[in-house]
Parts: C-alpha cells; structure tokens; sequence
C-alpha cells in the first residue's frame, strides 16, 4: 500500500536522518573507543583512571553523535549525506526498511534486558539476611569510607560475592562464612568498592549501548576493559580499606573455580583470577599506578568531548532529501497530483502548529 504524500516525505526524511546519524555515530565511537585503547595501553593510568576512560569512550559518543545531527552542538567538520544515499531513500520501500530496521533496536534492546533479568534472577536466587556479624563487618568497613551501610544478603545459588544493585552485597550461602574472617572481610570490602565507585551503573550502560549499537563491534571492547579495570579499581579500594594484600589475593584464588557472576552484577570474580593476584601480590612489578587521580572522571570527559568535536560529524539536509523524490523534485515542468496532495498536507500541518502555539 503506497503511503500519503506527506508520510511519504516524512519516512525519506526521517530515513535519512537517521542515517546520517548511524555515519556520525560510527565516526564518533571508533574514536572514542580507538582513543581509549591508545590512552590504556601507552599511557599508565591508575585502574579508576582507565575505568573512567572507558566509561567516557562507551557512552559519550551517543550523546555527541546526536547532539551534531541534530544539528544542537557545533562540529569543525561537517559533511553532507552523498547524493547516492539520498537517491537510495528517495524510495519508499528502501526507506521504510531503514525505518523498520531502527525501530527493532528498542525492541531488541527490551528482550535483551528481559533475557537478562531473568538469568540475574535465576543466579541471585531467592535471597535472605546475612548472618549479623558479616553485617556488622560490612558496615564497619562502609563507616571507615562515611558510607551507609549496605544491606548483605545471602543465596544458596550465588557462585561468589556480587554488588547487586545500588547499595546490596549478596554472598554464597554455603561458602563464604567458611573463609577466613580475614578474607571475608576483604571480599566485603571488594564488593563495597563496586558499590561505592557506582560499577552497576556504569556496566548496565555500556551494557545498554552494546546492545542498541550492534553496528559497533567495539562498544563489546569497551565493556569488556570497563569490566575488567573496574574490578582493579575495586581491588584497590579494599586494599585500601583494609590494608591487607595477602587477604585479598587468598580470597580471590579461592574463587578461580567458581561459575561466572550474575549478569548486571559487578563480583569480585569477574576479571581474570591469576593476573589481579599477581598484581596484589607483586605491586612492584605493575606498572600502573594505585592511586588514581583527582576529578580524572571529568578531565576525561572533556578532553573527549573537546575532541569528538573536532570529528567529523554527518549532515542531512530535509531540502535535498525530499527534492530527491521524484514526484517533488522542482525540476518537474507542472506539479502532479500527489505533489499538491503533499502541498496540502504540508500547509494544514503548519497552520495546525500555528494553532497550537497560540
């Protein structure tokens, strides 16, 4: 069924603008992403530090990319949709698949988030209060950061301590108390980092951008190197908390066997075992250093910000994709019918807009 004039204007337009936001974007994030690797892998940065770089490179670019198309933020370099793009979705049919192909991603985006929660729920399991005194211990350790205390929840299904949320820490039923209260405390002071430093979020957002921007293979990377510079940077912050090394590396070798953690749920057994052991037990030999830097979070965000700005950024102009319809090119020697259709369409709209601002 052929579309009214006017949809049909709008679904060109709309295509188009939508790819010219995809080009933008792509631009956009391979930068980010390709900056942060560079920055990570030649520069030592403390594990917050590089954590923060990858934040910034996972969802800055979303908010830029948009910014620019939409035409809110300047950009030193702009270009213009080539004509073949516009001559392509000059077509109904083409742009509409376009249009359809956008408005799966939500879609696949609510499932994935489903799928989630479901195998979250199944791994977490049904969850009960702690024993009193690993409760007393994490508040003790929250108190020494002027933090609240978190609630401590055990599960028979949990594979190993996991931040769950905002402000809950959920330990292995059958196993934790068995540890050493030593290294019960340090696992404590672990998962109260991935809480303090905010992990959950920042996971469940680059999380969120993998899966609406399945066009971008490196988001994947950038989550992955979050994850894994979040869980050094959690590590330090028990150490710090604590003061003690040798309680973390034991308690974390003890967890090598166990099952992957909860998705969406930060653990501290999350990254690879061998490499953060070695690095508690041989802080000499890591070349990054442990104390990360002041407000690096915002630095990080301008700097990038300051720089996507400089990249090219992907233009679409209304004009030229609505003259790229055959039947409204002004080329045409005589309007045809839908071409006055469209005009009418187009003259109550602006008259209705007209309406509702006064």
């Amino acid at each position: 069924m052929t579309p009214s004039a006017f949809a049909e204007v709008v679904l060109v337009v709309t295509a188009n603008a939508g790819l010219a936001w995809l080009a933008t974007y792509l631009v956009h994030s391979t930068a980010a992403v390709g900056g942060a690797w560079a920055l990570a892998r030649w520069t030592p940065l403390a594990p917050n530090d590089e954590a923060w770089v990858w934040r910034v490179a996972a969802t800055l670019p979303l908010a830029t990319a948009t910014a620019q198309s939409l035409g809110a933020a300047p950009s030193l370099m702009s270009i213009d949709l080539p004509a073949a793009a516009y001559a392509a979705l000059s077509n109904w049919r083409i742009s509409g698949l376009l249009a359809a192909a956008f408005a799966l991603v939500p879609l696949v985006f609510v499932v994935a988030t489903a799928r989630g929660a479901m195998a979250r729920g199944r791994i977490l399991g049904r969850r009960a209060a702690a024993p009193d005194a690993v409760v007393r211990d994490a508040g003790a350790l929250a108190r020494l950061r002027s933090r609240r205390a978190p609630r401590v929840t055990v599960s028979a299904t949990v594979p190993a301590p996991a931040a769950v949320g905002a402000s809950e820490i959920c330990v292995p039923a059958d196993t934790f108390t068995t540890l050493p209260l030593d290294q019960q405390r340090s696992l404590l002071a672990h998962e109260l980092g991935h809480l303090a430093r905010g992990d959950n979020f920042w996971m469940a957002c680059a999380g969120a951008v993998a899966v609406l921007t399945p066009f971008q293979p490196l988001n994947r990377l950038a989550r992955a190197r979050l994850g894994a510079a979040s869980e050094k940077a959690a590590d330090d912050f028990a150490v710090g908390l604590t003061g003690d090394r040798e309680s973390l590396s034991r308690a974390l070798a003890a967890l090598v066997s166990r099952a992957p953690p909860a998705p969406g749920a930060a653990s501290a057994a999350g990254s690879p075992i061998v490499q953060r052991v070695e690095r508690l037990l041989n802080p000499e030999s890591e070349r990054r250093p442990i104390r990360a830097s002041r407000h690096a979070g915002l630095a990080f965000a301008v700097a990038a910000a300051l720089a996507l700005a400089v990249a090219p950024a992907v233009r679409m102009s209304p004009k030229t994709a609505s003259n790229a319809i055959d039947w409204l090119a002004p080329s045409r020697e005589a309007p045809s019918a839908r071409m006055r259709a469209f005009r009418e369409s187009a003259r109550a709209w602006r008259l209705h807009g007209t309406r509702r601002a006064a």
